[in-house]
Parts: C-alpha cells; sequence; structure tokens
C-alpha cells in the first residue's frame, strides 16, 4: 500500500516506515518496488546511508 500511495522514492519509504509493526522489513520491500519503479535511489539518501555506515551507526 505504501508504493501504491507514494509519488517518489522517498515518499514510498516514508509511508512505509509510518506503518508501524515490522517497519523495516515493510521499508525494505517498499524501497525495492520503488527503486524498480521510479529509477535510481535519490543520491542525498545514498550519501547519507554511506556516511552512516562509514560512522557504524
Amino acid at each position: 500500500m505504501a508504493f501504491l500511495e507514494s509519488d517518489h522514492f522517498e515518499h514510498a519509504i516514508r509511508l512505509a516506515v509510518s506503518l508501524g509493526g515490522d517497519s523495516d522489513t515493510l521499508a525494505a520491500i517498499t524501497g525495492s518496488i520503488a527503486e524498480t519503479y521510479y529509477g535510481e535511489i535519490p543520491t542525498d539518501i545514498v550519501e547519507q546511508v554511506l556516511l552512516k555506515d562509514k560512522r557504524g551507526e
């Protein structure tokens, strides 16, 4: 449902997380679908994830 109601990649992820429950799994599945549909993951999101990974977060 999160993907179907979204307008872009980040919107889809935010909707998935806001559903609660097993939100990491919901976001992972939604993200896979959204990336395929909307194209690449936005650069700013990728950069933030890589920064957190380097810091061990």
